[in-house]
């Protein structure tokens, strides 16, 4: 494939943190339509940089520590959406509670139908966005009239008489206790 093919085909730029004991899912991101950029430790220079041009970021914790993993995944949930797959149920606690989706590694085939699913979540995303920031065309070609607030007339006070208020049966008053 050459490279005006892999760019005209691209719906997403995606982060691949992968170390050498990974998943193999560049190709899978690459099946789904991902242009891959792929760091081979969560604190590298390029994955810090890469934070704000990608859409998406897939972390395999597979031989990395849970503070690397927990420290990256911090600072990418405010740029990208992110994807981790562990097997650790406390690192998948940890990671979902910052903002991030999570999978069992332990199966490539379940990973990559949930990068699937979650590049599927990525695309409705931006559809809405693009929705919602395009003006409505029946709000600019409404004939309807604004509605005029109705003037109300000024309270007049009651004419009801002044009586005193009744007594509560509640609290005895004081001369009624013995």
């Amino acid at each position: 494939m050459n490279a005006a093919t892999a760019n005209s085909t691209t719906r997403f730029n995606a982060l691949l943190v992968e170390g050498d004991k990974g998943l193999g899912l560049e190709s899978t991101l690459r099946e789904q339509g991902c242009s891959v950029r792929r760091v081979q430790h969560p604190n590298d220079r390029a994955a810090s940089e890469s934070l704000d041009n990608v859409d998406a970021i897939i972390i395999s914790a597979s031989g990395f520590g849970d503070d690397e993993i927990v420290g990256l995944v911090g600072r990418a949930v405010a740029h990208a959406n992110v994807l981790v797959a562990t097997d650790s149920t406390a690192l998948a606690v940890k990671v979902a509670r910052l903002g991030a989706t999570t999978v069992a590694s332990s199966s490539i085939d379940l990973a990559a139908a949930q990068i699937g699913q979650f590049l599927s979540v990525i695309d409705l995303k931006r559809r809405y966005a693009r929705q919602s920031a395009s003006p409505s065309p029946r709000a600019a070609s409404s004939s309807v009239a604004p509605r005029r607030s109705r003037r109300r007339r000024p309270r007049r006070p009651s004419r009801r008489s002044s009586k005193p208020p009744r007594a509560s049966s509640q609290c005895p008053a004081s001369s009624d206790v013995t």
